[in-house]
């Protein structure tokens, strides 16, 4: 009957034009997704550029405001000491700056010391915690969102501290005005953009627009905010908003000390509308596309195709029944239908001849089976012996009427019975399997092993159908392998290098071993003679001999010989040479195994050197060698202990130590020995008796030696000399009890001074204060009863009377501070000069508050000292330059450290009156004055005394200075 198949063709035509538009439609889609992305990207980048843009105009106000505070802390009128100029100057700044609110100076407490306007009631600053922070801190704070209590509107709290004398004095408070902000953002946000800025906490500081909404309220739970005040970085998120429309919110944290984020969000819908009119044209335009091509595929196959599809279906369907004269028509035209029609036909036609060719090729094959030298078996599904032939029934020695449809695993041992099912279900499901060793058993009950190959045949479906396979008995190859395997790992892994030459002396293969031995790769001496290894040292009668053995009946020689590595070193070996004869007796090969004997020649040579070494060591050493055995008696000594005994070496030998000492130096060797089982060194002084009988005092160091098994040996003693260092010993023991004599007349003799000096102290203290007093007294009352009756140069000179003893007493006093340092205990430990230089800073300040003086102090200065002395020390160098720069308008003093021939020096400088080098040499001299009295007041003890205490610290002290231009003080210390 005929075939159609003219739907499913149509169906398998149309398929690719569907698959065409389905791919077509997919790339739309996807290039409508890229654009999206690339269209979301750059909306992304423009929402970050945004928020960067407010961010900074934000940052820029809140840095403009703290600047402006900054320089207001600098006025003198800020100070708040006059409040008619604080207020003048704060009302100005409001005026001008009207961003800022509420300007007001207060003191330390928070209480306010004047304020641009007049403040409200409820105008409180102080209670502020932005107040509160830059009091403890002593910096400058922002604070968080707050209300101004006047106005009720949102601000910004603003606190510059203003530090002194190491705390804060003062401060300066303003409000920043936010709603002024949210109006000047309101022109910049985009249409349909919402912006919010969000100081640290997470509340609404700016929002635009509606910002009624929202300021002043905790944004901490919308989408972003929280992680973006945690993290720090830019971010973008996609997130639902208030008014429930999806935006791309880009938020940026505020790096100024204020804290806080800045997030702009842009409507997703802007960003993805026109994607989506191209995404809906495209789409518009696939479909009016894909109905043209379906309807003129549609016509075109039922046509041009399906008819002659059809007519071929039919013939091939009537040659499977076995038509095999079946022809079609040949078509009209001369299209590729028409070409398969003529095909169709042309391999009708040569069926016919390919059946009969293949009868005859299966006679042909048969025979070849039958006659073929090599064992083959087919085997069904199930194992079953389908066919073997001639060869087979050899290698078997079975009969074919005997193992036709019998299980091949019959004729197999029970090892290979085991493997054959795993193999058999591989080879059937692989179609092909090779290298298969299987164990058989002859019918003789001989066993041997076979390799099996084959392949398996199949039929349309691709059902299994037999197995041919070939058999190769391997029996004796295998055994010739393990030999050659056997030899190999000998070859490979023997310790004696081999070498295998041919008859002619070349060599044909060597052993690992002997490229390690010699240096020579396999591939630089095959082939060449083993004369390239001579090293010269063996004379021809030597290699005549060597051949002379091997061309006799026993064929081998043996023996000691030096050959060369290929590096030109000379080694020694041990070298047996076989000659190997074929059936006929004549040499075929020579086996030469040789043994590398350097290491026991060098080991050899090691113990003579180190035996000659150990002599000569003993002998010459500088002290004597005592070799005690085990059972007390001498075994060894040196020449030098001979020598120091006066006993000859014959003499001392077999004799105990205790033959050389007195019977109190015995006990002590007795003693020694006990010590043994505890340690294995001990050193110790003793006597020993030298021949004429006197004493040697000798340093004993005694070494035990153990064999391999902890048992004692010998010990092993070092004997030095030690007379003459007793001898120093002696008279350095008289040396130091003279001088700790001396150290106690010298102490008791300083001890008298010091009273003595203590009791002068007090003594001219005491007589020139008296009539100092006197004077001053007398003086006094002259000055109240007859003060009238002088004129004015007999009341001037009595004031100078008066003047002249008071500064004496001071020079007293001075003199007597001077005296007593010498004398003070020192307590030395790690001292903070900077401290101690900003101390005296701020008390020299208190006493003239008007002074405009510009103190520099390097902060953790420290040094090893004593804290009290160097109060001292600064005190005079910082006042001597508070005192000398008190002529300038801007004075500048200076503490620090620098680094002077590679020692930590410590400066005071100042830019005051200064002095001149020429008179340098004066200054540290007690009473020695470079300025008059008139000019600048002081007693000329200052100096001195600072002198004085450097001194006690094992420093120095030196000044550098020009007239009008300044002076720098340096010292060091210990």
């Amino acid at each position: 009957m005929p075939i159609r198949l003219f739907a499913s063709v149509r169906k398998r035509l149309l398929l690719p034009l569907t698959a065409a538009f389905v791919l077509l439609f997919v790339a739309l889609l996807v290039g409508h997704h890229l654009v999206l992305e690339e269209n979301r990207a750059q909306a992304a980048g423009r929402a970050l550029d945004f928020a960067r843009s407010f961010a900074a105009g934000y940052e820029s106000q809140i840095d403009e405001a703290q600047a402006l505070l900054r320089h207001l802390a600098t006025l003198p009128q800020a100070d708040g000491s006059h409040p008619a100029q604080c207020e003048s100057l704060l009302a100005g700044l409001a005026r001008t700056h009207p961003q800022l609110m509420n300007l007001a100076v207060l003191d330390k407490t928070g209480g306010i010391r004047c304020a641009g306007q007049t403040p409200s009631p409820s105008f409180k600053p102080g209670e502020t915690r932005a107040v509160r922070q830059a009091i403890a801190s002593g910096k400058a704070v922002v604070g968080t969102l707050a209300r101004d209590p006047a106005q009720g509107g949102p601000v910004l709290v603003l606190a510059q501290p203003v530090a002194g004398d190491a705390a804060v004095v003062r401060l300066i408070v303003a409000y920043l005005d936010l709603s002024r902000i949210n109006r000047q953002f309101a022109a910049l946000v985009p249409p349909g953009s919402v912006l919010r800025i969000l100081d640290r906490d997470g509340t609404f500081l700016v929002r635009q627009p509606n910002p009624e909404c929202c300021l002043g309220r905790s944004g901490l739970n919308l989408v972003g905010i929280r992680e973006a005040l945690a993290d720090s970085m830019p971010q973008v998120t996609e997130s639902v908003w208030l008014d429930k429309v999806v935006r791309l919110q880009a938020d940026v944290p505020l790096k100024h000390a204020a804290g806080g984020v800045v997030s702009i969000g842009i409507p997703l819908g802007l960003v993805q509308a026109p994607a989506n009119r191209a995404l809906a044209a495209g789409t518009l335009i696939l479909l009016l596309l894909s109905i043209v091509m379906y309807a003129v595929a549609w016509i075109g196959s039922t046509r041009y195709l399906l008819r002659p599809i059809g007519s071929l279906a039919n013939a091939a369907h009537r040659m499977r029944e076995g038509e095999l004269d079946c022809r079609i028509p040949p078509g009209p035209g001369n299209d590729e239908i028409s070409t398969l029609i003529e095909d169709f036909n042309a391999m009708a036609g040569s069926l016919g001849g390919q059946r009969r060719a293949l009868i005859e090729s299966e006679r042909r094959f048969r025979e070849l089976y039958e006659q073929a030298p090599l064992a083959y078996q087919s085997l069904d599904a199930a194992g079953l012996i389908l066919d073997v032939n001639d060869a087979w029934l050899d290698l078997f020695h079975r009969r074919k009427d005997a193992v036709i449809g019998c299980f091949v695993g019959d004729f197999l041992t029970k090892d290979s019975l085991t493997a054959l099912g795993e193999r058999f279900a591989s080879f059937e499901r692989d179609n092909h399997k090779g290298g298969n060793v299987f164990e058989i058993v002859r019918g003789d009950g001989e066993r041997r092993l076979v390799e099996v190959n084959g392949r398996v045949s199949r039929d349309a479906a691709g059902e299994f159908l037999c197995a041919h396979c070939i058999l190769t008995d391997i029996t004796a190859r295998i055994e010739q392998e393990r030999q050659l395997r056997l030899a190999a790992s000998v070859f490979a892994h023997a310790n004696e290098a081999i070498t295998i030459t041919d008859a002619d002396s070349s060599i044909v293969t060597v052993s690992p071993r002997f490229t390690e031995i010699t240096g020579y790769s396999p591939e630089e001496v095959i082939g060449r003679n083993p004369r390239i290894l001579q090293s010269g040292r063996q004379d021809a009668a030597f290699y005549r001999a060597m051949w002379a053995a091997l061309a006799s009946d026993k064929g081998h020689w043996s023996g000691e010989i030096w050959n060369k590595r290929k590096d030109g070193s000379i080694y020694p070996e041990w070298l047996s040479i076989t000659a190997v004869r074929d059936d006929a007796g004549k040499v075929i090969n020579y086996v030469a195994i040789f043994t590398d004997l350097s290491e026991r020649v060098a080991a050899e040579q090691a113990i003579r050197d180190s035996e000659q070494r150990y002599r000569t060591m003993f002998e010459s050493a500088p002290e004597g060698v005592w070799i005690i055995g085990a059972d007390e008696r001498t075994i060894e000594v040196n020449q030098r202990l001979s020598d120091l005994l006066g006993y000859s070496r014959e003499e001392m030998l077999g004799k105990e130590p205790t033959d050389f000492t007195d019977a109190d130096n015995s006990r002590i060797f007795e003693a020694q020995k006990n010590r043994r089982a505890t340690t294995t060194r001990r050193n110790y002084e003793i006597a020993l008796r030298h021949r004429d009988g006197h004493n040697i005092p000798v340093s004993f160091s005694a070494n035990n030696l153990y064999r391999e098994d902890g048992s004692l040996l010998a010990v092993l003693a070092f004997v030095s000399d030690i007379t003459e260092r007793k001898a120093h010993e002696q008279e350095r023991q008289r040396l130091h009890e003279e001088l700790e004599q001396r150290v106690i007349e010298r102490t008791r003799a300083l001890l008298t001074a010091n009273r003595e000096l203590g009791a002068f102290s007090y003594s001219v203290s005491h007589d020139l204060r008296a009539p100092l007093r006197a004077i001053n007294g007398f003086s006094h009352a002259l000055e109240e009863e007859y003060g009238r009756l002088l004129d004015d140069n007999g009341r001037h000179y009595l004031a100078r009377v008066r003047a002249g003893s008071e500064r004496m007493a001071e020079l007293i006093d001075h003199l007597l501070e001077l005296s007593q340092l010498s004398r003070r205990e020192m307590n030395i430990a790690p001292t903070d000069l900077s401290f101690i230089a900003g101390e005296i800073a701020a008390e020299l300040h208190a006493e003239e508050p008007a002074r405009r003086v510009e103190w520099i102090i390097a902060p953790d200065v420290c040094a090893r000292s004593d804290a009290v002395l160097l109060r001292v020390v600064l005190l005079n160098l910082l006042g001597n330059a508070w005192k000398y720069t008190s002529r300038r308008g801007e004075a500048r003093i200076e503490f620090g450290t620098a680094e002077h021939a590679g020692r930590r020096t410590y400066f005071v400088s100042d830019n005051g009156a200064g002095f001149d080098m020429a008179h340098v040499g004066k200054l540290f001299g007690a009473f020695q004055r470079l300025h008059s009295p008139a000019e600048f007041p002081g007693s000329g003890i200052g100096l001195a005394t600072v002198a004085r205490v450097i001194h006690r610290h094992g420093g120095e002290v030196w000044a550098e200075g020009r007239p009008e231009t300044g002076a720098t003080f340096y010292f060091t210390l210990a």
